[in-house]
Parts: C-alpha cells; structure tokens; sequence
C-alpha cells in the first residue's frame, strides 16, 4: 500500500493485441462465519464492496453470485467457489471442447455432470443414471479429493431408511455407475480398506450450481 492509504496499481498480464482489459472477477472463499465480528453476513460485505466500488468508479457495473454447496461437504471455501464459478485459471481442472452456452449444452465427447440438473451425459448421450445412483455420485464429487468411507455413504444416502444396507450395495451402485460412466469410470475411485473417491480426470466436467445474485436476496 502506498502513502496516504492508496494501494498500488497491481500489475496485469500482457493484453493480447486487438483486446482491451474489461473488467475482473475476485473470488471470495469464506462461510457466513469467518467474518471478522462474526455479523458480517455475505449479502452485507457483497453490498459494503458494491459501495466501494460506486465510489471509485461510479459507472462500474456490478453483479455477484453466491457459490452454494452441501451441508458438510468439506473441502476449502475458495476451492468450492472456482469450481462453481467455473474459473478458467483453475491449473487442476481438465480441458476439453468448450461446452455451449445454454441450458441444453452438452459436449459431444466426454463426460459431462450437471449437479443443478441431476443429469449426467455420456458422449453427448444422457446416462441412465438412477436416483440413488446419482446421490452417490453427487455426494462423491461435493468431497471432491477425499476417501469417503462406506459407512458415511450408508448414513447420508440411507438416512430414515429402517433397514440399512449393507456396504454390499454401495458397492454394486458404484459398479453400476462406472459402466455407466464408460472409459471415464477411474472418476470414481477405489480407496483400499476405506471407500471410493472421486477424482476429475480428462475429459470429464463437473456443471455445479450458484444461486442469482445477491441483488435478489
């Protein structure tokens, strides 16, 4: 920061010809909790950084959306949001052929899960994947990186179910998924003595949610 509270104008990568820089997106990881007086709530820090904004550049427009995941999904804040933000710059995140923009896109190879949707396609096919099959699957990729443990799938996917099943079954729906899945079955992984694991491979995209803008709230 230089004196007199100012910040110092930070530096941008080269601007290709024939293109001109306009505007950025910052992306914030954080739960409603980790302000700093722990009242801050989302909608109110996404208003106070528009008024900030609206005073150093009055004719910035603004739009902010709300990266939304499952209770206890786990994983770094940060990490949940580019993923839903589908950030671009994200080094992990397998390229492939652009998907199209609109409701109905789907890539004509590889994999594609729409969790908004609860639809998974399958070289431009949709996969008949079945309710439970998905909440398998959706749950795997919310622990995205993690070993989930049988058990832990049993007690979230059977929840009020009075006769659990048996680890019997997870594995035969996990079996059913990766035919499904194709020559992109390795997504789900089999961690010995524990669980399975979801791991983004080539080809495979994961099309996750976010909520309208907070100028809907």
């Amino acid at each position: 920061m230089a004196e007199g509270g100012s910040f110092d104008a930070p530096r941008l990568r080269a601007v290709p010809g024939g293109s001109e820089p306009r505007g950025f997106v910052l992306f914030v990881g954080m739960g409603e909790d980790d302000s700093a007086d722990g009242r801050m709530t989302m909608h109110r820090l996404v208003d106070a950084l528009r008024r900030r904004v609206a005073e150093v550049a009055p004719s910035a427009e603004t739009h902010a959306a709300v990266a939304i995941a499952p209770v206890g999904a786990g994983g770094r804040h940060i990490d949940v949001v580019r993923r839903a933000m589908n950030d671009p710059g994200l080094r992990h995140r397998p390229r492939m052929a652009p998907v199209r923009v609109g409701r109905d896109a789907r890539p004509s190879e590889g994999v594609l899960i729409d969790v908004s949707r609860r639809r998974v396609f399958v070289d431009g096919r949709t996969a008949d994947v079945t309710f439970r099959e998905f909440e398998l699957l959706q749950y795997l990729i919310a622990r995205e990186g993690r070993a989930v443990p049988r058990e832990e799938l049993i007690a979230a996917l059977w929840d009020g179910v009075e006769e659990l099943p048996s680890e019997r079954t997870v594995d035969v729906h996990v079996r059913r998924l990766r035919v499904k899945l194709g020559e992109h079955h390795e997504v789900l992984r089999t961690v010995r003595r524990v669980g399975y694991q979801f791991e983004r491979r080539q080809g495979v995209v994961v099309r996750l949610a976010s909520t309208p803008s907070p100028d809907l709230f």
